[in-house]
């Protein structure tokens, strides 16, 4: 099928991406200093079907999501760092008890190990079009601050955070 201008299933402009807004209800200093984020792959899982000569692929019934990955500038008092650091460390091996009173975003154990996100993807006029929406975001990783005496220019750090999440849905909001 051939797409014209008087189509409307035709794209009037091409996405962009630049056009971009990521919010994280738990750390809203990191989406303030977001640079970078994806809409993660999704994938669906195979089932082969055994037969006399070919084994068949059929659709299978789990549904696989990539991992989020974000870029965010840190501020001078690592506060947004110190977050995930600190989201991080309460979950994983705390050191002690200390580590588990001192993370108090949240009232419940589930409020404190999860926090839902959004995506908003932005048309050609920075108007909101789209919402990604993760639930149950908790991060996997946080990359590290490298400080080099050599840099000849100021650099500011821009760092990776990864989470994983349950789903997400893609609402339009145009």
């Amino acid at each position: 099928m051939a797409y014209f201008a008087d189509n409307p299933n035709c794209p009037s402009n091409f996405l962009s991406g630049i056009g971009f807004q990521f919010n994280l209800k738990k750390l809203p200093g990191v989406s303030f200093y977001c640079q970078s984020a994806n809409i993660p792959s999704v994938n669906l899982s195979v089932a082969m079907q055994a037969t006399r000569f070919n084994a068949i692929p059929e659709p299978g019934d789990e549904v696989n999501y990539d991992d989020l990955s974000i870029r965010f500038l840190v501020d001078e008092k690592l506060v947004n760092y110190k977050s995930i650091h600190n989201w991080i460390r309460y979950l994983g091996h705390p050191e002690g008890e200390k580590d588990w009173t001192d993370y108090s975003d949240g009232d419940s154990y589930q409020e404190k190990q999860y926090s839902d996100g959004q995506i908003f993807v932005l048309d050609s006029n920075f108007n909101r079009k789209f919402e990604i929406y993760f639930k149950d975001l908790f991060p996997v990783s946080l990359g590290g601050l490298n400080f080099d005496a050599t840099y000849t220019d100021t650099e500011y750090f821009a760092v990776d955070a990864t989470f994983k999440y349950t789903i997400y849905d893609i609402k339009d909001v145009s």
